[in-house]
């Protein structure tokens, strides 16, 4: 492949960069499907406002946490179980639609499981790049990467507004589920070996979480890092 395309020659990255983008896709459509499903439903800003913070706040709580997944040799089950997890609750609250049971605060557990599974699993996918391409590799990979999660913020309101203005909030939940299979089956063909470090334990948790709060604390480059990215997602 050309060079701007070079980490496409890893067949695991090729898995894994579809997969990645199949996923974003996936929650971007939810996120405005049901934004607009209780904007209709209510009609108040508010409650609004509330999908997207029920979809962000996982992060906050247990980023750190899935940063410790990533160092295990459980990363293939912890992309398997946050996929799983995100298509039942998608399969659910479609069946729910169908039947018109709904209320319209049901949007924000289910956003709330899309935002735990996206929390737990996030460092995996990041750290998985660098185990398929290497450190050599890394950054073509993660630009690429990140072309495809800025593609599909781009691609996924305006597929949700079509899906909408066709077949209705019920039916495009539908083809959410169908991504969320998709990706599932994508995760299930990676091929991914155990991490050069040792598995952390249930013991060592939280020993891990603050060693690495005091990594980042200690090193002001990370710390930057962190207030720029802190700051740009909650205000930008």
């Amino acid at each position: 492949m050309p060079q701007i395309f070079r980490a496409f020659n890893d067949s695991n990255y090729r898995l894994l960069w579809l997969g990645n983008f199949i996923a974003a896709m996936a929650r971007v459509l939810l996120l405005t499907i049901l934004s607009w499903y209780v904007l209709m439903e209510t009609d108040s800003p508010w409650f609004v406002g509330l999908v997207g913070f029920s979809w962000m706040a996982p992060m906050f709580v247990l980023g750190l946490i899935g940063g410790v997944l990533a160092d295990t040799s459980a990363r293939k089950k912890v992309l398997v179980g946050t996929q799983t997890a995100g298509l039942v609750a998608v399969t659910l609250m479609t069946v729910l639609l169908a039947k018109d049971v709904t209320q319209f605060w049901y949007a924000y557990p289910l956003m709330s499981v899309v935002g735990i599974g996206e929390a737990l699993d996030q460092a995996t996918r990041r750290s998985l790049v660098h185990d398929f391409l290497g450190s050599q590799g890394v950054t073509n990979a993660v630009a690429l990467d990140s072309v495809g999660m800025g593609a599909s913020f781009m691609i996924g309101p305006a597929a949700a507004g079509v899906l909408i203005a066709i077949f209705g909030v019920s039916a495009s939940h539908t083809v959410v589920a169908g991504l969320y299979v998709a990706s599932l089956a994508l995760v299930w063909r990676l091929s991914i070996n155990p991490p050069a470090r040792p598995d952390q334990t249930t013991v060592s948790l939280i020993t891990e979480l603050v060693e690495g709060i005091r990594y980042v604390a200690g090193t002001p480059a990370l710390m930057a890092m962190v207030m720029i990215t802190v700051i740009m997602n909650l205000l930008l």
